[in-house]
């Protein structure tokens, strides 16, 4: 605030000699004078106003921008997969785990918000859409008719980070049963031909008496690590 303070001051003064000008300007030979006076000392002292009021408010806009220099660097992790390959467990694996080691983190399905505006539209139960999963299959093909649609018009819903993979009989062993309109449309394929992955999980063995397999185990660990690695040198 000094540069601007310094920047008023002489504006505040300027305003007042400005004024005591105008007083002694009153002779009829010196109107034209007077008039451009007078918008000098208004507009001088408009401006000290200004300069007043900034002051009194005090605006930190340096702290603003220190606050956001310190602000912590963020991952986001993008998990893909076919129906009940285990996005969610996985998800919930990650999360746990990096909570473990002092992590914040939130979990958010990239479907959330076209499930609560399908919602919404249908007067349906968004939170039920989101995480009932005999109350998500009754509006799945529905939704995913809307959604293709939404998509067909802004292609930009996929993010492209990690996938999860599981042979077909796991997936059966899970519940998982074919249906035309739901598994052979994009929301099910559109990532099958995609290759680039930073990180591949295979999620084929289950778990038994609360114990991950050890190759998940270690995947899941050495991912941790790297997202651990990733955020310290952002800092």
């Amino acid at each position: 605030m000094d540069h601007l303070q310094a920047l008023i001051d002489p504006s505040k003064q300027f305003a007042k000699d400005s004024i005591r000008l105008v007083k002694r300007c009153t002779k009829p030979d010196r109107k034209e004078y007077q008039k451009i006076a007078v918008a000098t000392a208004v507009g001088f002292a408009i401006m000290g106003f200004i300069g007043f009021f900034v002051k009194l408010i005090h605006i930190p806009i340096n702290n603003i921008i220190n606050h956001c220099r310190q602000m912590e660097p963020v991952v986001i992790i993008c998990l893909s997969g076919k129906r009940k390959c285990g996005k969610d467990f996985v998800g919930n694996l990650l999360a746990n785990r990096l909570k473990g080691i002092g992590y914040k983190v939130i979990t958010y399905g990239i479907s959330y918000p076209l499930k609560e505006e399908y919602a919404e539209l249908n007067g349906i139960d968004a939170e039920r859409l989101k995480y009932d999963m005999q109350y998500k299959e009754l509006y799945r093909q529905d939704m995913i008719a809307w959604g293709e649609k939404i998509r067909n018009d802004d292609s930009g819903y996929f993010c492209r980070f990690l996938r999860i993979e599981s042979t077909l009989s796991i997936r059966e062993m899970r519940g998982f049963v074919f249906i035309r309109g739901i598994d052979d449309q994009i929301t099910e394929c559109g990532l099958d031909d995609y290759t680039k992955w930073d990180v591949v999980i295979t999620n084929d063995v289950q778990v038994m008496d609360g114990k991950l397999p050890i190759n998940l185990d270690e995947c899941i660990t050495r991912f941790c690590f790297e997202i651990h690695q990733l955020l310290l040198n952002r800092k």
